[in-house]
């Protein structure tokens, strides 16, 4: 019966969140307590039961249950708070916010138990931008956080030590947004829309998915039907190799504006039309 709880958070119009039965939509819960949107929420995986969750208030709360009600409310971040996540066995949960902090807490009272501080950053946080997401490995012994410093950082839950840090970039597309930790590799998602594939052990980007954040507005095949060519409403062209969905983008960007139509001719040129009132043909694509 445990499983069948949903807790739901965001910008509602009478709530900012709510917990119910997913199979007869009774309600499991009062989530109230906080002043602002929720932005995040999570349910502590063993008994007692817990729902944690992040508010735009700048606070982080408990909720006891089921039915699930408030219990208590904590300061820690002095801004937003974008994510909160417990770990496999519930003992802690991580809290992290658009101050750059990243804490960790007891699973069932809240108290706080450490912070994840990088020495590199002068503000004295895990990072020196707003931290988006966490996700803890399956072992509950280390934790990967993503900021809009263009960077991912991967700690140990025991001392707080950082183990490694993966940079994407400088432009501001290499912010990261979203991350999950999926057995032996953690996954991270850019506001470009690419998704890095990342070695938690060594800290190497293994492979790259190169999407798009924007509408797809244009879609080619090449005559072999080897390789498929999407365009997006910024004009970013991406060639997919149809076989295991491995992509590129084509650089330099060729349009400045939305592309509306994609052809591939028979010996391997595409041509382009954008919104840019130009025609391209690129070769060997």
């Amino acid at each position: 019966d445990d499983s069948k709880r949903l807790a739901i958070v965001g910008e509602g119009r009478d709530r900012f969140g709510h917990v119910f039965l997913f199979d007869t939509g009774t309600s499991n819960g009062n989530l109230s307590g906080q002043s602002r949107v929720m932005t995040s929420i999570d349910f502590k995986p063993s008994r007692p039961y817990r729902l944690v969750s992040g508010s735009e208030d700048n606070t982080v709360a408990i909720f006891e249950g089921p039915p699930f009600k408030f219990k208590t409310l904590f300061h820690n971040h002095a801004r937003f708070v974008n994510s909160v996540r417990y770990n496999k066995d519930g003992s802690l949960f991580a809290s992290a916010g658009a101050d750059g902090k990243v804490f960790l807490c007891d699973g069932v009272e809240g108290e706080k138990k450490g912070e994840l501080i990088d020495p590199s950053v002068k503000v004295g946080a895990a990072h020196g931008g707003g931290v988006f997401a966490l996700a803890w490995n399956a072992d509950g012994s280390k934790i990967a956080s993503v900021s809009g410093d263009k960077t991912l950082k991967i700690w140990s839950s025991a001392d707080q030590s950082l183990l490694k840090t993966v940079t994407f970039g400088n432009a501001i597309e290499d912010q990261q947004l979203a991350v999950t930790w999926q057995k032996d590799t953690i996954v991270s998602v850019g506001l470009s829309g690419f998704i890095f594939y990342i070695n938690p052990d060594s800290g190497e980007i293994t492979k790259t998915i190169r999407g798009h954040n924007r509408p797809i507005t244009a879609l080619a095949l090449s005559p072999d039907k080897k390789y498929a060519f999407t365009a997006d409403f910024e004009g970013h062209i991406t060639r997919w190799l149809i076989s295991d969905g491995t992509s590129e983008r084509l650089i330099p960007q060729i349009h400045k504006s939305q592309v509306a139509s994609l052809a591939v001719t028979s010996k391997g040129t595409l041509v382009s039309i954008g919104w840019d009132d130009t025609v391209a043909f690129t070769a060997g694509v």
